[in-house]
């Protein structure tokens, strides 16, 4: 065997053993991850729980949002809908909702590689402000997406994003 070919099959044993031993540490990782951000914005509860019921609304106010279509209520009487965005289309359905205390949303990606629910929670700040807080608890299925949930784990730019929304949602028309 000449040298190039064994200095080949040698990367070659060396680069499977690398993605091998990657996938089967990013298998044993956790698949849940959870995120929780606040803010506190100068708006009444009353307004603040009406932007988040109304789901035909979520467009005007919700950035990359383009349309939100509504499937069905489910036995219990919570609403399941879905919402467009510009890469993917996600399915949304309410788990609980005790207004004015909290919101409690499952979310499923088209592709299904990942499962979510979101927790928002409100707290009124005398004199006139509400804290908001979004809680993120997120199952991630591939190894490798596991891997990179690992390795950035505040990486999570949605949560961000909604409450940021919610904020700037009361000056959208």
């Amino acid at each position: 065997m000449s040298r190039s070919v064994k200095l080949l099959l040698l990367l070659a044993v060396g680069l499977a053993l690398a993605v091998g031993g990657t996938w089967a540490y990013a298998r044993h990782l956790p698949n849940t991850h959870e995120y929780t951000q606040t803010i506190t914005i100068a708006h009444n509860p009353p307004d603040t729980w009406n932007l988040l019921r109304h789901i035909q609304e979520y467009p005007r106010w919700r950035q990359g949002l383009r349309t939100v279509i509504p499937t069905d209520s489910s036995e219990d009487g919570l609403t399941k809908w879905t919402e467009v965005w510009d890469r993917q289309k996600l399915y949304v359905h309410i788990i609980s909702a005790k207004i004015p205390d909290s919101l409690y949303l499952e979310l499923e990606a088209e592709r299904h590689t990942y499962r979510k629910e979101w927790t928002w929670a409100t707290e009124i700040v005398p004199p006139d402000s509400i804290r908001i807080s979004l809680k993120e608890r997120q199952w991630v299925q591939p190894p490798f997406l596991r891997l990179y949930q690992h390795f950035f784990p505040n990486q999570n730019d949605e949560v961000a994003a909604a409450l940021r929304d919610v904020a700037q949602g009361f000056s959208r028309p």
